[in-house]
């Protein structure tokens, strides 16, 4: 079975009426991730099912180096449709996200989950397009340090003395 056929048998295609396939969503019946954001294995990697569309009935990715992402322009995660596709700075693909559908996006959320405002100095884009707050990644990082540091680093301190969060230590 070709790469064509395996991708277009987990769409489900809009009626064909007046062109109008081209203008609606393809639904996509098979894997998603945590996100619903659709994927297909293709050469034993797992990939953007609507990039994968783009590049199979549009044409190629642009150059990896112009660092642009495949964004649905119908806002649907669950879309497959090469002619939603359009290629932006994920920046900029993080900051328009779906706040109808996605509750990490600024839009949707005024604050983080610790109650630090979202605004733009304290929220940083990350790689898989959520947001995180400044403040409390952070204190994540401080923690892990310490969490990770050589025993030495604490000198004779004990366990209780260290009361790291999440290391249960009883007496």
């Amino acid at each position: 079975m070709t790469l064509v056929e395996r991708f277009l048998a987990k769409v489900e295609l809009p009626p064909a009426e007046g062109g109008a396939r081209f203008r609606g969503c393809w639904r996509w019946r098979a894997a998603a991730d945590d996100n619903d954001h659709v994927r297909i294995r293709v050469d034993g990697r797992v990939r953007p099912a609507h990039q994968v569309a783009y590049e199979l009935f549009v044409g190629p990715s642009p150059d990896s180096s112009l660092n642009l992402v495949p964004s649905h322009t119908c806002l649907h995660s669950w879309c497959a449709s090469p002619y939603h596709v359009e290629w932006i700075a994920r920046k900029v693909n993080c900051k328009r996200g779906d706040a109808r559908t996605s509750a990490n996006q600024p839009a949707a959320k005024v604050v983080c989950i610790k109650g630090h405002p979202f605004i733009e100095e304290r929220t940083q884009c990350m790689n898989d397009c959520g947001h995180d707050c400044k403040i409390c990644h952070r204190n994540r990082q401080a923690l892990d340090e310490r969490r990770h540091a050589p025993i030495s680093a604490f000198g004779t301190q004990t366990a209780e003395q260290l009361a790291l969060p999440g290391f249960g230590v009883s007496a």
